[in-house]
C-alpha cells in the first residue's frame, strides 16, 4: 500500500482521508487508553507524512475531546462486556485549512452503524463570498 501511495501521491492534491485505521498514534485517542503496536503506528505516520496530510478535525477543534466515533463491545473474562472506543480521524492536506469548515459529528443509532458520522464542509478556495458581494 505504501508503495502505491508514493507512486500516486501527485493525484491526491486535495485529499481528504477518512476512516477507522484500527490504530491510533496516541494512547489518549482510545478508550480505555492504550498504546498501539509501534511498527503499525510508525507505518501509519509515514503514510500520512508522505501524503502531506494532518488531522484536520483536531486542528479545527483543538479543545474538543469528543471525536470518538467508533465503539464496539468486546467480551472479556471474567468481567463481561466492555466498550472500546477508537478515535477515527479525518486527515486533510495541510494547505486545505481555509477550505474546510463546519466539522461535525452526527451520532447514529446503533441499529444503523457502530460508527458515528463525521462530516466536513469542503469549499473551493476561489469560491466567491456571496454574502460580501451582495451585502448579506
Amino acid at each position: 500500500m505504501y508503495v502505491k501511495i508514493k507512486e500516486h501521491r501527485s493525484v491526491l492534491k486535495n485529499a481528504l482521508i477518512l476512516g477507522d485505521w484500527n490504530c491510533v498514534s496516541r494512547a489518549c485517542d482510545r478508550l480505555p487508553p492504550r498504546e498501539d503496536d509501534a511498527t503499525v503506528v510508525d507505518m501509519m505516520e509515514l503514510i500520512l507524512a508522505n501524503l502531506g496530510v494532518e488531522d484536520g478535525w483536531a486542528k479545527a477543534n483543538p479543545n474538543e475531546i469528543d471525536f470518538y466515533i467508533y465503539a464496539r463491545k468486546r467480551w472479556t473474562q471474567p468481567t463481561g462486556c466492555i466498550t472500546i472506543k477508537d478515535r477515527s480521524n479525518i486527515y486533510s492536506k495541510e494547505d486545505m485549512e481555509s477550505s474546510t469548515t463546519d466539522w461535525k459529528i452526527i451520532r447514529l443509532p446503533e441499529t444503523v452503524s457502530d460508527h458515528d458520522m463525521a462530516t466536513v464542509l469542503l469549499s473551493p478556495e476561489n469560491l466567491p463570498n456571496l454574502e460580501q458581494e451582495h451585502g448579506g
